[in-house]
């Protein structure tokens, strides 16, 4: 059941999505400890946000058997759990844009791990405010892994 896909996305407002299946478009409904962890989950509609305004910028989404565990080296890392079925489409900003790449995920609830890492080169890349053509030395990881179930 492990894979993985490598994409590039161009954020906006320093924020990109994954939404699974047919989730609800959820971007307006962000809180702002959301936008202060760089985390939401809203159902199978997920905001991921980033350092840089708009630069390109690479995510990895890793699907995995087992929680693999916290990325030692990442800047800083988030948890969440993704609800729904279908495949996880990784998406640049527009509502209306096409998925950058999609993932084909197993039927069921899902936890999620997003880390960041080369967060300070991209707060101190000249672009940073602004966004540019240049791709942002941060990178995004995402691993998702089946959420284990409850004996009863």
């Amino acid at each position: 059941m492990e894979g993985s896909i490598s994409a590039i996305v161009r954020p906006w407002y320093r924020q990109f999505y994954l939404r699974r299946g047919e989730a609800d478009w959820s971007s307006d409904h962000v809180s702002d400890d959301g936008y202060a962890s760089g985390l939401e989950v809203i159902d199978g509609f997920v905001y991921v946000g980033t350092t840089m305004y708009g630069s390109p910028t690479g995510v990895v989404v890793n699907l995995r058997d087992t929680d693999p565990g916290p990325h030692v080296s990442a800047d800083r890392t988030a948890d969440g759990l993704l609800n729904g079925d279908g495949d996880l489409a990784v998406l640049s900003w527009e509502p209306g844009d096409d998925p950058v790449v999609a993932f084909g995920l197993p039927t069921g609830d899902l936890l999620l791990r997003v880390s960041w890492f080369g967060t300070q080169e991209a707060a101190a890349h000249s672009d940073a405010e602004f966004g540019g053509d240049d791709r942002s030395p941060e990178r995004v990881v995402v691993d998702l892994w089946p959420r284990p179930r409850v004996p009863v």
